[in-house]
């Protein structure tokens, strides 16, 4: 600070250096004028200093914390506490949980059941090990929204600590749906030391909450063992550049690399997403081997026919894909399905084609990004048929056939800014 306060002391008696000699004279005049100035200097340090924390401060992400009424504590703040919800478990309807407010309100409303549309309902634990703390089994599960300041949280299944240069926000258990059921579901990372809502016990089986076994093959087995319940993490600090694993020019934005996983796609409940399980997973509780208590978790295999259509440079068929978690310097991603190139004013990331499962196949499956050149996983080429990748076609009528043709495969292109 004394080095700073010197050279604005020699500013202010000669001016600026691109000033001519005859512009260089004392400006102040007296001990006054300028301790006058250096307090207003002073002032205009304390309000940039001021602009720099309120700017830190409102930087942040959200995040839901499964089966907690309270955040963690560690830069942390409660946006909303309430109940984890979703739809009934022998209902065909929505995949995901939400998190319903503690005190909703209301908008145009007609009560009674109508049966116009579809039904949310509350979520029960469905525990047969003992993996909780207490037992939890057919408790109401609550959860909380948290908001914390560093810009970017996300979910690592199969890991229990962070990578470095990452905050742990909390650890957890990898939930969703039993197999056997009807309904789709996500996955959720449901909190290690889990409470109950305060009207919960009675066993009303709506939106449930079972553990996640690994269903090894597709995975590795060395490394996900076969039944085993996959622990998770929150951390703070994405894009998932799906099927590249050396990431080449992204590397520098690589947070992990791994398997993509999902739901096998014979199975009728369970998850519908795919997730990036990292290489080197780490564990929290388990029994090793099937005890069918829930849902399963595999690898994911290419399903590319040559004789249809197979666009990459080489054949893919039944090869297992991999995956990377990449970090962005720019602060906002977005996934353009149907578009090969950015928006004015955007980055690209990577192209690809928009891929999911078969529409013949009984389980829910969502739609992801595949690069444009994919890669395989080392232990690949056998055919197991866990979760799959398929390409997907326009069906246009409600979409515009002239610009979204009868059949035609989707690309897609990410995008950052």
């Amino acid at each position: 600070m004394k080095f700073l306060y010197f050279f604005i002391f020699t500013f202010l008696l000669h001016g600026n250096v691109g000033e001519n000699s005859e512009s260089r004279r004392l400006v102040y005049h007296s001990g006054e004028d300028i301790a006058a100035e250096f307090q207003k200097l002073r002032q205009e340090i304390q309000n940039l200093r001021a602009e720099v924390t309120t700017l830190k401060q409102e930087k942040g992400s959200t995040y839901v914390r499964w089966g907690r009424t309270t955040c963690s504590g560690n830069e942390t703040e409660k946006v909303y506490s309430g109940f984890t919800s979703g739809s009934p478990y022998d209902k065909v309807g929505d995949a995901s949980y939400v998190c319903l407010p503690q005190h909703p309100t209301w908008a145009k409303y007609v009560d009674g059941i109508q049966d116009v549309g579809g039904y949310i309902s509350g979520t029960e634990y469905q525990l047969y090990t003992a993996i909780f703390p207490q037992n939890m089994q057919d408790q109401d599960a609550p959860c909380v929204v948290c908001r914390t300041q560093r810009p970017t949280t996300l979910m690592i299944p199969g890991r229990t600590d962070c990578y470095p240069g990452w905050t742990m926000e909390y650890t957890g258990y990898l939930m969703t749906g039993h197999t056997s059921y009807k309904d789709t579901s996500n996955y959720a990372c449901v909190d290690a030391d889990p409470e109950a809502v305060y009207h919960g016990e009675a066993n009303m089986n709506g939106k449930l909450f079972y553990l996640t076994e690994v269903k090894c093959g597709s995975l590795p087995c060395q490394e996900y063992p076969d039944g085993r319940e996959l622990a998770c993490a929150y951390k703070g600090q994405r894009m998932l550049d799906w099927a590249k694993l050396p990431v080449m020019e992204l590397e520098r934005k690589k947070v992990y690399s791994g398997f993509t996983a999902g739901s096998l796609y014979e199975i009728e409940g369970g998850a519908g997403k795919y997730l990036c399980l990292p290489q080197h997973p780490t564990w929290a509780k388990y029994v090793d081997g099937i005890q069918d208590i829930g849902g399963y978790i595999s690898g994911t295999e290419y399903q590319i026919f040559t004789n249809t259509f197979s666009p990459f440079p080489q054949n893919m068929h039944d090869q297992d894909a991999p995956c990377v978690l990449c970090r962005s310097p720019r602060p906002t991603t977005v996934m353009i399905p149907g578009k090969t190139d950015c928006y004015p004013g955007w980055t690209i990331e990577y192209t690809g084609y928009l891929m999911t499962d078969h529409k013949a196949y009984i389980s829910a499956s969502d739609y992801a990004f595949v690069d444009m050149n994919p890669e395989a996983v080392y232990h690949g080429d056998v055919s197991l048929n866990d979760k799959l990748f398929y390409f997907t076609e326009a069906k246009c009528g409600s979409l515009p056939c002239q610009e979204y043709p009868d059949g035609r495969e989707l690309a897609c292109i990410v995008c950052s800014k």
